[in-house]
């Protein structure tokens, strides 16, 4: 999805909202119980979250190598720290951590930085979660 294009947009919400769980009102969910969630739902989340990132990296390495330039990788604080009911997605940033150390390990001899930025938790800081009555 091209996120400067209002179609794309679009089309990407009515994907989403088609494929959201069933309740009484759509729901977008990133996790849930170990024992409830699909191999297939892992494999989703770290298609995503951990091979998206190594996809990326792989391909603009040798450009990067060059420039002596740097990788900046997005985890969680997640992935330091699991919690129940979101195993998928703690697994998927655990994962990009270990890659994001391995890659700075490898990549200080070309005087390329890795860095990883690990945001914390700011749906319950920002109460941006909660529905609010306009």
């Amino acid at each position: 999805m091209d996120v400067t294009k209002d179609g794309e947009v679009t089309e990407a919400l009515k994907y989403v909202q088609e494929r959201c769980r069933s309740t009484e009102k759509k729901v977008l969910d990133g996790g849930g119980p170990v024992e409830l969630c699909s191999i297939k739902f892992y494999k989703e989340v770290c298609e995503v979250n951990l091979f998206g990132a190594i996809r990326v990296s792989k391909a603009f390495l040798p450009l990067v190598r060059q420039a002596k330039g740097r990788v900046i990788n997005v985890s969680s604080e997640r992935g330091r720290l699991a919690r129940g009911g979101n195993a998928t997605y703690c697994i998927s940033k655990y994962s990009l951590e270990a890659f994001s150390d391995a890659l700075r390990h490898e990549m200080r001899r070309f005087g390329v930085q890795v860095s990883l930025i690990e945001p914390a938790h700011f749906g319950g800081a920002t109460a941006i979660l909660l529905e609010h009555n306009g």
